[in-house]
């Protein structure tokens, strides 16, 4: 599984490439964990993406990293400054930034635009 970003300001879209049950998998756990309530968009049979927020997908990122490092190493930080949450901001940051960025979805309305030509006087106004 591939995941992808597309940063349109307020909000990301998170695109994901795999196999269609990977796919699910992976919204159904940011689903849960707060991170949309939006619905998957498929746009072919392996790939779809979400629509969230940088906010939410931190949040997201950082309750997981959280639980799994807590599994591995939460007997080694116990007393320790800043502890493991500093040690999960750092790696949810570095995971983030390395997520690589596409353009995949269209935002902007598409229109046809005519043009009527140039406007130009036939006659010169010779009155003034």
């Amino acid at each position: 599984m591939k995941l992808m970003k597309q940063n349109l300001g307020a909000h990301w879209v998170i695109g994901i490439k795999g196999k269609q049950d990977e796919i699910e998998q992976f919204h159904n756990r940011v689903y849960n964990w707060g991170g949309t309530n939006g619905e998957l968009q498929w746009m072919s049979n392996d790939f779809a993406y979400f629509w969230i927020t940088l906010e939410k997908l931190e949040r997201v990122m950082f309750k997981y990293v959280m639980n799994s490092l807590s599994d591995k190493l939460g007997k080694k930080f116990i007393g320790a400054k800043g502890g493991l949450k500093a040690v999960a901001m750092n790696r949810i940051r570095n995971t983030i930034d390395n997520i690589p960025t596409e353009n995949f979805v269209r935002t902007a309305q598409v229109e046809d635009i005519y043009s009527l030509g140039t406007i130009s006087a036939e006659k010169l106004d010779t009155d003034s």
